[in-house]
């Protein structure tokens, strides 16, 4: 969504006409579209407004602390530097996801970046991650039913 309410802005969405068509919520800031401060900050106060849950991307813990403080539902902390790779956050950087826990807390943290299987899964919960943030370990399997079990798998 973009931080616009209704009204005259062509090419913008509306967090308001996003919820109003039934969504739950918005991921903002992903490596693929990332907002400036001001309008990350300002979209997620509209969607807050619009009552969307919010899902903020970062691509650092240092940024996780800052976004904190502009109090989304919760921060996922992906290196873009291993997005859509062969190597998983959990397992190249485990300390990234540490700090991300230590500055954004727990029950608020996601992590991403290369996660593949519940071994991934597994190591990311265990260092105190709340859950994970994926797309390319499903949507580039050959199997995207069975690698998403097996990532789910990791939950337990």
């Amino acid at each position: 969504v973009d931080p616009v309410a209704y009204g005259s802005y062509t090419g913008k969405i509306s967090p308001y006409l996003v919820k109003s068509m039934g969504a739950f919520g918005t991921l903002l800031n992903h490596a693929e579209n990332s907002l400036g401060d001001q309008d990350l900050e300002d979209s997620i106060k509209r969607s807050q407004d619009a009552e969307l849950f919010t899902i903020v991307c970062a691509n650092t813990p240092e940024y996780a602390h800052k976004v904190k403080g502009w109090a989304p539902d919760l921060i996922a902390v992906e290196p873009p530097e291993l997005i859509g790779g062969d190597v998983s956050v959990s397992k190249a950087e485990p300390k990234i996801i540490e700090d991300s826990v230590a500055f954004v807390g727990e029950g608020r943290t996601l992590v991403g970046a290369g996660v593949k299987n519940s071994e991934d899964v597994k190591i990311a919960i265990a260092l105190g991650a709340s859950g994970v943030l994926l797309a390319s370990g499903i949507t580039k399997s050959e199997d995207p039913y069975n690698s998403l079990m097996d990532l789910v798998s990791g939950l337990q």
